[in-house]
């Protein structure tokens, strides 16, 4: 009954179904007129949330539905002095993230001004609504004292070797490695090191460059690794990774399809075939990050003679305005036709 009557009111059959499962649930409100006194307690406060706006709120943030609207109210003015944004801004962000107005606002004040003091970036880049939209997402972030906080940096900094401005950066990056506790990302750290067979400085540096490795479950990364190893060989896989540590966060489905594809683009042309045996698991490992558009450059290139004379390093590494002015002086345009002269006639091949 509930159910249908806020379906009525707007809401889509699954924010309908769960807000009234909710009410139901925690405050045993099922009736439609009950439903309706709850959210007038809510709508009827002087902010910029519509009806719609509140009840998504109490949809992704149950324990929102528990509190006095008094409190929710107070929290949701100091939240907004806090992010000092316009009140689309402050819209958008309790719809992501209605769980801010569960915790004290002033508090997270304090470490907004702390995080942006030891990061040192630019203010428009560092700005109070998207350090608090992205660390919202961690309670445990948000449960932490400033103290709390900053040791949690500086502990990360020592175990990435570096300090505590790019450890704070990177979490502005990777919000999960501020969320875990020091003693779980050593645990991922020596993993790492475990899997890939690498020391410690070798794995600080693959992390530096791709800090969500710390953010991902043990079983994921084994997965992962064990399926490399079987592509780039038991002696090869650690270097290989090391030089193309977004491998251990794509789909591993996905590079073995790009592999394939490059086997069968590289014997097109005789060299090629030759140049790709010769390279490094290193250089295979950065090949295989290209986006299959980059790799079907080959196809293009294996049909015209200046192109294809040239090295599968440069045609697979080169960025795309290099290519195209590649293209260019092989008489092809952007696309890889042939460019028509005023005479009619191609361009050279």
């Amino acid at each position: 009954m509930a159910a249908n009557h806020l379906r009525a009111k707007g809401l889509d059959e699954y924010e309908a179904n769960r807000l009234a499962t909710t009410l139901g649930d925690k405050l045993n409100v099922r009736d439609p007129s009950a439903v309706d006194a709850f959210l007038e307690k809510y709508t009827s406060l002087d902010t910029p949330l519509s009806f719609q706006d509140w009840c998504s709120c109490f949809c992704r943030c149950n324990e929102l539905i528990t509190m006095p609207p008094a409190t929710v109210k107070n929290h949701l003015d100091t939240l907004w002095d806090v992010m000092d944004v316009t009140d689309e801004g402050l819209v958008h962000t309790l719809l992501k993230t209605p769980s801010l107005l569960v915790h004290d606002p002033q508090d997270i004040g304090s470490k907004v001004e702390a995080l942006q003091a030891v990061m040192a970036l630019p203010e428009e880049e560092a700005t109070a609504q998207l350090i608090i939209e992205r660390f919202a997402r961690h309670p445990t972030i948000l449960a932490r004292s400033v103290d709390a906080l900053e040791s949690q940096l500086d502990g990360l900094a020592r175990l990435l070797g570096t300090d505590i401005q790019r450890a704070a950066r990177l979490a502005f990056k990777v919000p999960a490695l501020a969320a875990q506790s020091n003693e779980e990302l050593e645990g991922h750290m020596e993993l790492l090191s475990k899997l890939l067979g690498l020391e410690t400085e070798k794995v600080q540096a693959l992390v530096l460059r791709q800090p969500s490795l710390l953010a991902r479950t043990s079983e994921g990364l084994q997965a992962k690794i064990d399926a490399y190893t079987e592509l780039f060989g038991p002696e090869h896989v650690g270097t290989a990774l090391a030089g193309a540590p977004q491998l251990l966060t794509m789909k591993v489905e996905a590079v073995t399809a790009r592999h394939e594809l490059l086997q069968q683009l590289v014997g097109l042309v005789p060299a090629w075939e030759t140049q790709m045996a010769e390279a490094s698991k290193e250089t295979l490992a950065v090949w295989l990050c290209s986006s299959e558009k980059k790799l079907r450059r080959l196809e293009i290139a294996a049909q015209n003679r200046r192109l294809s004379r040239m090295q599968l390093y440069r045609l697979l590494s080169n960025s795309e305005s290099r290519w195209i002015n590649d293209m260019a002086q092989a008489g092809l345009g952007p696309d890889g036709t042939p460019i028509v002269c005023a005479g009619g006639q191609g361009g050279a091949a």
